[in-house]
């Protein structure tokens, strides 16, 4: 059983990383922990993006209810989770505390950043509603995943593994090199 959960601000590329590895690894089952709050609650995407801060948190337990029954269904074991430790509803920021990580029973963390700048651009492109955020708040929330990420490592006592998102990323070495650490 491996379970690996990438974090990251909205825009790194965690989707397209975590969808591209699974389709060379099909042992691995792909889990959105949006689309997968999303779909439990029947709600759209936009409206969990703009939830007040305790919606953000009690989503959480939702979520682990989520991933129990798609592993139940699908007799998986091992996933990938695309997952934000840092959310941003548009007014506020909250950070997730590593008790909301817990459950998942991880065996490693993967943090997927890029530059803010480039951050910022792919935003620019993409048609997915997110709250417009500057270069600069960018570059704080990219702090403030580096700091969550190494605070859930420490005290769920996973390894954990810091990945740049570049345009051609692949997280087949990164997996690896958790893997090896287990």
């Amino acid at each position: 059983m491996r379970r690996f959960i990438v974090f990251g601000v909205s825009g790194v590329g965690k989707t397209t990383a975590c969808l591209d590895f699974v389709t060379r690894h099909p042992l691995f089952l792909f889990l959105s922990a949006s689309s997968l709050i999303a779909e439990a609650k029947g709600v759209s995407l936009k409206s969990l993006r703009t939830a007040s801060v305790q919606q953000l948190i009690a989503n959480q337990e939702v979520l682990q209810l989520a991933v129990e029954h798609r592993l139940q269904k699908h007799g998986s074991s091992s996933f990938i989770l695309d997952g934000q430790c840092v959310l941003d509803n548009g007014s506020e920021i909250v950070v997730l505390p590593a008790e909301a990580i817990a459950p998942f029973r991880a065996n490693g963390l993967i943090l997927l950043e890029a530059p803010a700048s480039t951050i910022f651009d792919r935003r620019s492109r993409d048609d997915r509603e997110r709250p417009q955020r500057s270069i600069e708040e960018i570059a704080e929330q990219l702090a403030m995943n580096r700091e969550a990420v190494q605070r859930y490592a420490t005290h769920l006592k996973v390894p954990f593994v810091f990945a740049e998102a570049k345009e051609e990323l692949s997280l087949d070495g990164v997996v690896e090199e958790l893997s090896n650490s287990l």
